[in-house]
């Protein structure tokens, strides 16, 4: 198996089975090593686990509030990354530096198959589509539109046409945002509160069950139904059927 790792993670938080400990944040120190079985991901960041993760289970397990024990921590962790299909052992080793003059802590090692698997704690993201106008929205992905060139046959024109968005989306790029191309880039972008602009592509060409099709709205709409959106926020008409509301900008 392969391992990816965390290490030298710092995080202030209030933790501790003392009285004296509560209310005074200390800092943790985080190394966290996860055995991820082999895939053969050709060179797609949505098919392994990203290394962000392991930053973002620390975060999301830190934020559900305080508890007393480390092991606490460290369970709540690990269940988390191994929630993801291509875990299998995760590591930990989390130390306190602020007890004294030195450094207090545990190691752990949790597998799958002995801890209750996490779910992640995210509701669906804001979908917007701005079709050929409107400024990108900060937190949400946002969809735009673009001219395509006439293809030859219907096989060209698709593509055509997602290049059409692919261009568009980099034409409205610039500061606090980003295009994403992947959902794992997405999914990062989000939570740093940019302004997501959709490149759809990779996903659109890679999905198991694509969008019949490839008009600007009706991406959107595919996009929305995939992230589990119950709504839509179009500041330009949508024409494409929809099995989420449309709500209009």
């Amino acid at each position: 198996m392969d391992r990816i790792f965390l290490r030298d993670h710092v995080v202030e938080t209030d933790i501790g089975a003392f009285e004296v400990e509560r209310g005074r944040p200390q800092r943790l120190r985080f190394a966290v090593e996860v055995e991820v079985a082999h895939v053969q991901a050709h060179d797609n960041v949505d098919l392994i686990l990203s290394y962000d993760r392991i930053r973002e289970a620390i975060t999301d397990e830190l934020a559900r509030g305080r508890v007393a024990l480390l092991e606490t921590l460290a369970d709540g962790i690990a269940a988390r990354l191994l929630a993801h299909p291509q875990a299998r052992v995760v590591h930990l080793e989390i130390e306190k530096m602020d007890r004294g003059p030195f450094r207090l802590g545990i190691r752990a090692t949790r597998r799958r198959g002995e801890v209750e698997l996490a779910t992640r704690d995210a509701e669906a993201p804001t979908v917007v589509y701005l079709g050929q106008g409107g400024q990108p929205v900060a937190g949400a992905v946002n969809c735009v539109a673009g001219t395509p060139a006439t293809g030859p046959d219907a096989p060209a024109q698709r593509r055509l046409n997602l290049l059409a968005v692919e261009q568009a989306a980099w034409l409205r790029s610039g500061p606090g945002t980003t295009v994403a191309g992947t959902w794992t880039e997405m999914d990062w972008a989000l939570r740093q509160g940019l302004a997501v602009i959709w490149a759809p592509s990779k996903m659109v060409l890679e999905a198991a069950d694509p969008p019949s099709s490839t008009a600007p709205d009706a991406l959107a709409v595919w996009l929305a139904e995939q992230l589990g959106c119950r709504t839509i926020t179009a500041l330009e008409t949508i024409s494409a059927e929809s099995r989420v509301a449309v709500i209009p900008g």
